[in-house]
């Protein structure tokens, strides 16, 4: 164990050159579509203690309007296969029409069925059964991310 005194300075590098190179990993910007409010917060706890910027949606109606207008600032979108009114399967098809490229990754307390699989063939990047502990989140998204950037 190391104890350092706490500060609110900043640290400055005199050579920038030293700094470590910036992962892809590093700060990404993370919508999740969940309607069980308790699991919705957790994953936002996971993700932001992780660094991450996210974004909540309860409903997928108000997942795909945040989508609509932040898209670019998006970087993956964990979407629940199962939510009332418009479920997962329509709303990915709905922010592939926003943005053909969008990244997602399916999550759904069902092991990957037939509507999971269908997503994967249209697309998903990835599958993530709940529920699940903080590292297999974190590893899916890495995972995913990573994924799609060795892809290009």
């Amino acid at each position: 164990t190391i104890y350092m005194p706490l500060t609110n300075q900043s640290v400055i590098l005199e050579n920038s050159a030293a700094a470590a190179p910036k992962s892809s990993m590093d700060h990404l910007g993370i919508m999740t579509i969940e309607d069980e409010g308790p699991v919705r917060e957790i994953i936002v706890s996971m993700l932001e203690s992780a660094g991450h910027y996210v974004l909540p949606a309860s409903t997928a109606r108000e997942g795909l309007e945040l989508y609509r207008h932040g898209w670019n600032d998006i970087d993956l979108v964990l979407l629940d296969l199962m939510m009332p009114g418009m479920d997962g399967s329509e709303c990915f098809r709905r922010l592939r029409e926003i943005n053909p490229c969008a990244r997602v990754l399916i999550v759904s307390g069902f092991s990957a069925n037939n509507e999971a699989c269908k997503l994967l063939d249209a697309g998903a990047i990835g599958f993530l059964q709940k529920p699940f502990e903080k590292d297999v989140l974190l590893h899916a998204v890495a995972e995913a991310v990573e994924k799609e950037l060795s892809a290009k």
